[in-house]
């Protein structure tokens, strides 16, 4: 395991994660949703339970346009 990885199976801890990982995350979020014609109800912003909250399409667009 190298010294960036975190004790998830050797993933990045979030706090490392670059924002192109997490633009990928959400693009790749979006496709599956259009995919399914199911839409995003909740988005996981860490690794437990309280880190759930609920998708806001406008506040997800900020967030993204603010990390590029």
């Amino acid at each position: 395991m190298s010294a960036d990885a975190d004790s998830n199976g050797g993933e990045p801890s979030e706090a490392r994660r670059s924002s192109s990982d997490r633009r990928s995350d959400v693009g790749a979020a979006i496709s599956i949703a259009h995919v399914t014609g199911k839409p995003i109800l909740f988005l996981g912003v860490g690794q437990g339970y309280d880190d759930l909250e609920r998708f806001d399409p406008d506040e997800m667009l900020d967030r993204l346009l603010e990390e590029s």
